[in-house]
């Protein structure tokens, strides 16, 4: 609504924001744990991650993608969620990345673990 915090700060219009928001209510429908994620934390990651796909690195991202998708277990958090374009987020579906999914590109964020 109009006295929430990302209306009055102008973010409720974000590309971010539209899809966090959608990605939210995706998880609480699937009954998967769900934390809150400011917008500043998702930007601060996705730009340390390079602002693009981290499955194929061609172009910026498009959408988010759930690295263990909210209908296997994933949670609805910031450490589970990655910049993708919109080809490897199709291709990877609710596939779980490395068991049943490779990119195209291993991304440096995926080797800290």
């Amino acid at each position: 609504g109009t006295n929430s915090h990302w209306y009055k700060h102008g973010q409720s219009s974000t590309k971010e924001y539209q899809v966090l928001k959608v990605n939210k209510r995706r998880a609480l429908k699937n009954k998967s744990n769900v934390s809150k994620i400011e917008l500043k934390d998702l930007n601060k990651k996705f730009s340390m991650l390079g602002n693009y796909c981290v499955y194929c690195k061609e172009g910026n991202y498009e959408s988010i993608d759930h690295i263990t998708p909210l209908n296997k277990g994933g949670e609805h958090c910031l450490d589970n969620l990655v910049p993708c374009c919109k080809s490897c987020n199709s291709s990877k579906q609710d596939n779980i990345l490395f068991k049943e999914w490779i990119p195209k590109v291993v991304h440096p964020y995926f080797n800290s673990d």
